[in-house]
This record gives C-alpha cells, structure tokens and sequence, in this order.
C-alpha cells in the first residue's frame, strides 16, 4: 500500500519551517522527553512514482555524516542502466540520541561519551516515534512505497534499527542489515526483536572483532532468517565499507536482489494493528 508524506509538517506546538539545500531536506524534531533530533532526507530523483524509504542508523561516536560514503555508492548504483526491483530510494540520515546535534534534552546537553545505558536505550523508541508520525502525515509531497521500507543500522544503530522495527506497526519493514550488530549493547538485546521481524536480515561483520563475530554466529545459529557475511580481520561497523570495497557491492546486492521484492502473502486480521493508535507525543518539523 502506496503511503504519501508532506513536506511541511503539522505541529502540535511549535513553528513551522523548512530549508532545503542540495536536493536534501533537513528535518527537526522533538521527542517525548524533550530531545530535539536532526534528520536529513534526500528525496528520490524519481518524484514521479513511489520509492521506498531507507533509513540509515549511525554508529557510536559517529554521525550522520557517516553514511555519505554509501550514499554516494548507493546513487552510482541507481545510474546503472539495468534494471532495479525498485526505484532510487529516498533516503534518510538521522544523528542518533547525545550524537551530532541531536544533544539538547530539555535545558540540558546530553553526549554519548557520558551518557548513561538508560539514555542509550531510547534510541529505538526515538527512532520509531519519529516514523512512526512520519508516516502519518498523509497530504502530498513525497511518494513512499512503504511496502519496501528498508534500516541499515550500525552497531548500536544496528541494534537500534531492529528494536524500532519491531515496534513499527504502521510501517512494515522489508529488510535490514546490520553491521556489526551485538547480542547485547549498553543493556540493548536485539534477539527478541530479530525473532519478531519477518523480513530479510543481513549481518556484516570482521572475523577478529570478536564480539561482533561471535553475536553474528549466535544469531546465524539461532534464526533462520539472518544471513551472515564475514570479511577477514578487523573492521567494525561503517568501517566495513571503508576497509572492504567488496563489502559496498555485497551490501547493495544484497539489498537490491529481486527476490527479496516478490510479493508477501496478505496478513491475516489477527495480525493486524488495533485501529485507534494512539498519537505519540511526538514533533516534527524542517529547517
């Protein structure tokens, strides 16, 4: 089911603005606990038709500037003539909770380098709050194929893009791939979200950075649905795809595979959400 987004947010309580440079919109948004939040969102260049939404979880320490590598890649990838299983994706890149700007909490400052488990496990729930009233802004700016909503999360933001899958109901997630994920994290434990998801799961990791490698053989033996990919000594997260050049191409194909775009069977009304959800104290705007 096609979903369509707006440009201009309505807000319960703040100003309205936008600012749009180089094709990429910068969005800003508030969470319950009063953490302002940064997102950045580069529309497909195909404005025409749906394109799915690929949401990119930055790792610790890092920001969302991060990601520009692949999303370079990912643009070389869509201006390949053959033909693709789905349209250029709009793309979008957030500074996680205590990273980048994403660091005002009320009256206060928050930073990864001090923040306690408790903060770090919001990252989730910040991430699936803000989609969540993403996606239900229903006027029209942007098409979205919501059916092949796509996370790429690394390292925390793996753990990170599992857990807000999970708790998606209104956005039904494709795929994910982690990169370097852990079996637990600052008290974050994917498992049971892994278990949840019905979608295609993608683990990267580098044999010697041993917790990541032996969380990746963990969830390889235990769900049949995580495919693994080892690359040989050590790298982790992001960095991934800056040491193995082949790890882009294998990232890429295995996202753009066409059998991972074959139809899903319907789900059945037990599975369905309760109609009346109710909103997220949540606020979203541009600049």
């Amino acid at each position: 089911m096609w979903a369509t987004l707006l440009a201009v947010w309505v807000l319960l309580a703040v100003s309205v603005s936008a600012r749009q440079t180089d094709d990429v919109i910068e969005l800003r948004f508030e969470t319950a606990d009063e953490l302002v939040m940064y997102g950045w969102l580069t529309p497909s260049p195909v404005a025409d038709n749906p394109a799915p939404l690929w949401v990119l979880l930055h790792q610790r320490a890092q920001d969302h500037t991060s990601w520009n590598g692949l999303i370079q890649s990912i643009s070389r990838r869509f201006l390949d003539k053959k033909a693709k299983p789905i349209a250029h994706p709009h793309i979008l890149v957030v500074d996680l909770r205590g990273h980048g700007r994403s660091t005002q909490l009320g009256k206060f400052s928050v930073s990864h380098v001090n923040m306690r488990n408790e903060h770090l496990q919001q990252m989730p729930l910040d991430i699936a709050q803000m989609l969540r009233q993403f996606m239900r802004n229903d006027q029209v700016d942007l098409l979205i194929d919501t059916a092949n909503t796509v996370f790429i999360g690394s390292s925390i933001g793996a753990n990170t893009a599992v857990m807000a899958a999970a708790d998606l109901d209104i956005l039904p997630v494709r795929a994910i791939a982690m990169l370097s994920p852990g079996e637990e994290y600052a008290g974050m434990k994917p498992f049971a979200a892994m278990q949840q998801f019905t979608g295609d799961m993608l683990v990267m990791t580098a044999i010697e950075d041993l917790l990541a490698a032996a969380s990746a053989d963990y969830f390889e033996r235990k769900l049949d649905h995580v495919q693994v990919i080892r690359y040989p000594d050590y790298a982790h997260g992001i960095d991934i795809l800056d040491r193995y050049p082949e790890s882009v191409r294998d990232l890429l194909n295995w996202l753009l595979d066409p059998q991972r775009y074959q139809p899903r069977p319907p789900e059945s009304k037990e599975d369905e959400a309760p109609a009346d959800v109710p909103e997220d104290p949540l606020e979203l705007e541009f600049e």
